[in-house]
């Protein structure tokens, strides 16, 4: 049903189509179950398509990236951590 949507909608598939490893992370994260609603994670991480973009550790510590203005954003990924599940860097 997502990749009906994904590729229904133009923009969206031409930025994802670029990024196929995000775009199979986005159709496999549909299938899990929706979060609780007092799910709190310990690191949230933004991404786009140049790298790391920002990123906040338990609410209380942020940081950024700098980025050159003329570059244009074409995508987004948030990652979200929770304490104990800390994926590998690979």
């Amino acid at each position: 049903m997502i990749e009906k949507e994904i590729n229904s909608n133009p923009e969206v598939f031409s930025v994802l189509s670029q990024y196929p490893k995000w775009l199979s992370m986005i159709i496999e994260a549909i299938d899990k179950p929706i979060l609780d609603k007092s799910y709190c994670p310990e690191v949230i991480e933004i991404f786009d398509q140049y790298g790391l973009l920002a990123g906040k550790i338990h609410g209380l510590s942020s940081y950024e990236c700098i980025r050159n203005t003329l570059k244009t954003l074409k995508a987004l990924k948030m990652k979200f951590i929770v304490a104990g599940l800390v994926p590998m860097a690979k």
